[in-house]
Order: structure tokens, then sequence, then C-alpha cells
């Protein structure tokens, strides 16, 4: 089966949608199935313009592993000068939505869209370069979350990390992470603690580089995995939102805060790996406290 892809740039202010067409036998359902990849904002020229890079999906083709390498792979990046390759958005096959949904949550989370700045759906749907149905879903959800509010006269706007919302956080993280923690150390097993020590040691490796972002990332890993291996499905369903805001304040300070996160994490696994509830939820609730006297301490900055 052959593949072939067509492309079209965008007029100005338009989002560019490039067509990915399939070739093959009549009757084979794959070649009349096309998809569309989408782009997104990479930088601005010296005018001030958009520069948008090109982003392809095409469709699995199992039966042709030359022009589809892996599920995964090569298929789904996009030639750039000098030989890069760019992944594409499109690559795990999401649905458009979810994928706008995780890019605007990162962004909010990382910076890239800062506290109070307005996020009208025309704009977003121009930086990720597809209409604005999917935006307005997502906004809806990021609103929902908290991490958006919805103001008279100015539509959404990204929240702001003031000190009612931290010590709201911070409160219900006290009551989850040790109850958690108590648990892991009652049900964890040999393979449990070293998935959580091997967390230890990447975060440490990002720390030493100065990796903020992989750091944070990482720091909510570590959360993820006690809730996980506290075998509650109920503290893990509760907990899923929760941490989106703990990676978002956490990275606010990761700087600061990191070498001391460290250190209160290991005590926490050394008592998972001890069997010792008792200490095991005494080290996360000192982490817990040491983490929010830290993120109150860098108002109005964060």
């Amino acid at each position: 089966m052959a593949v072939g892809l067509a492309a079209v740039e965008p007029e100005e202010g338009r989002s560019d949608r490039v067509a990915v067409g399939v070739r093959g036998k009549p009757g084979d359902p794959a070649a009349e199935r096309p998809e569309v990849g989408i782009r997104q904002r990479s930088q601005r020229d010296a005018q001030g313009g958009n520069i948008s890079r090109r982003w392809i999906t095409c469709l699995e083709c199992p039966e042709s592993a030359t022009v589809l390498r892996s599920r995964r792979g090569e298929e789904h990046r996009v030639d750039q000068p000098g030989g890069a390759k760019i992944r594409t958005i499109g690559a795990d096959h999401v649905a458009l939505r979810e994928q706008v949904l995780t890019e605007l949550r990162r962004r909010i989370v990382d910076g890239e869209y800062g506290q109070g700045e307005r996020l009208t759906e025309t704009r977003l749907a121009d930086d990720f370069g597809v209409s604005r149905n999917p935006v307005r879903e997502a906004l809806r959800v990021v609103e929902a979350e908290g991490f958006v509010q919805i103001l008279p006269r100015r539509g959404a706007v990204v929240a702001t990390l003031d000190d009612t919302a931290v010590r709201d956080l911070f409160a219900v993280r006290q009551q989850l992470e040790t109850l958690a923690a108590g648990l892991a150390a009652e049900r964890a097993d040999a393979a449990d603690v070293a998935r959580l020590r091997r967390l230890l040691d990447d975060a440490n490796k990002a720390s030493e580089a100065k990796d903020f972002d992989q750091l944070a990332e990482l720091n909510s890993a570590f959360h993820r995995a006690v809730i996980e291996v506290s075998g509650n499905r109920w503290l893990h369903s509760i907990s899923t939102a929760m941490y989106h805001h703990v990676h978002w304040v956490f990275r606010v300070g990761a700087a600061q805060r990191a070498p001391h996160s460290t250190e209160e994490h290991i005590r926490l696994v050394d008592a998972i790996a001890a069997k010792d509830p008792e200490a095991a939820s005494t080290a996360a609730g000192l982490h817990v406290a040491a983490a929010a006297k830290a993120a109150l301490g860098q108002r109005p900055t964060a």
C-alpha cells in the first residue's frame, strides 16, 4: 500500500490542516479513510508574523512496514531544513479535543500562558492550528479543573495561584498523601519500592542537569506512583486532577525547592520500604507541610 500526502499552505489568519490521502486496493477500508494533521505555532518572524511548522499525521498501515516503520515512529515525523524531524501532535491518533486539551494544560502549567493572561477561542485556535470547536471544548475542561476562569467582559483568563488556592490545594494533599503513604507502606512489594527509587534517581539527575520542566514531571510522577502503590482506587481517582495543580505549583519554585523535596522523598520511600505505615504517613505529612510553606513563601511571584 502506498501513502500519498497533500499539503496546502494556510491563508492568513486561518488554521493549517494537512490532508493525508491513502491509496490502496479497492474495497480496502484504509484506502477510504483520510486523516488530518494540525499545525502548531513555532516562532515569530522579524515582522511579528507567525511562522508555523507543518504537522502531518498518516494512517497506520501494518501491511507496509517499509513506509510505516512503527506505530509511534518515523511516519509521524516531518522533515525540516537541516535534516531535523519534528514529532507530530497527531502521532498517537488521539482525539483532536484531547490533543488540544493536553497541550493547553501543558502551556498553562509550564507558564507559556501566564497567570491572568486572556485566552480567546480565536487566539487559541490560531496557536494550535485547529477550528474553534475543540478549543471551546478544551476550555470547558480546564475551567472545570480550575486552570481557567471565565470573567465578565473578558472571557477566559488563566487562573491565578493566590494564597487561598494554594492553601486549599495543600490541605487536600495533606489528607490524601498521608493516607496513601500509610497504605503504600502496608501494601508495597519489592518491585514497587524499586519503581519509586528509580523515579527518585531520575529526578536527581534532572535536578543536577537543572532540567526543571522534567523535574516537575517526575515530581508529579512520584506522587502518583505512591498513590498507585497504595492500591486504593478512590485515592487514585480523586487525586488525578489535583496533581495537575501540584505540578503547576511545584514548577513555579522548582529550582529552590528541588534539593529539599528530594531528601523528603527519600525518607518517604525508606519508610515504605521498611513497611512502617506510621513513619511513612509522618514523612508524607512533613513533606506536604514543607512544600506548602515553600509555595506560600514564594508569593506573589508564583
